[in-house]
């Protein structure tokens, strides 16, 4: 539960970290720079490019998943949807919808920059959240891509309160 409301506040800065670039191209610092030296560092190593490579492609595997839990709402299974007003378990289902496929997009996307950075050699081409932002921002839907991904971001936030408050433990009774 304490994992959950954690993740809930953390979605709430992200999202109102996407709102700001959003609203005002103020660029979100830090998961750039950092996403970079950290694949340079890996790529400076034999077998670098390939572990880059690897890496890469877990998180576009792990995006991709991401969404499917969302779409399917299988992250049900580990709330207590019995204890929930049938209005509540509707609001829950659409948060972790959105939610998911929102935070399965940027995971993806980290994911699509590094296996392009493995294969073209250079870790400039390395992405953090931010960048993955300015990505999605460069597309012909930009502006709209990026407010839904940041409305999909905060459900995910508020799904995270849900889930510290009726996320399924060892001592309660299982419904």
């Amino acid at each position: 539960r304490i994992k959950a409301f954690l993740y809930g506040v953390a979605y709430t800065i992200l999202f109102f970290s996407t709102l700001m670039f959003v609203v005002h191209g103020r660029q979100p610092t830090g998961s750039n720079a950092a996403a970079r030296d950290y694949t340079a560092r890996v790529l400076s190593h034999d077998g670098g490019q390939l572990l880059v490579a690897i890496v890469g492609v877990v998180l576009v595997v792990l995006g991709i998943v991401m969404a499917i839990r969302g779409f399917s709402a299988e992250f049900t299974r580990e709330l207590r949807m019995g204890w929930m007003s049938n209005s509540t378990q509707n609001a829950v289902v659409r948060l972790g919808q959105a939610g998911y496929v929102a935070r399965g997009a940027v995971v993806a996307g980290i994911g699509i920059a590094a296996v392009d950075a493995a294969i073209a050699y250079k870790a400039a081409r390395a992405e953090g959240v931010d960048g993955v932002l300015r990505s999605f921002a460069q597309t012909d839907f930009g502006p709209w891509l990026l407010i839904l991904i940041a409305l999909g971001l905060i459900a995910f936030g508020v799904l995270s309160f849900f889930e510290a408050k009726w996320r399924r433990t060892l001592g309660g009774i299982p419904v």
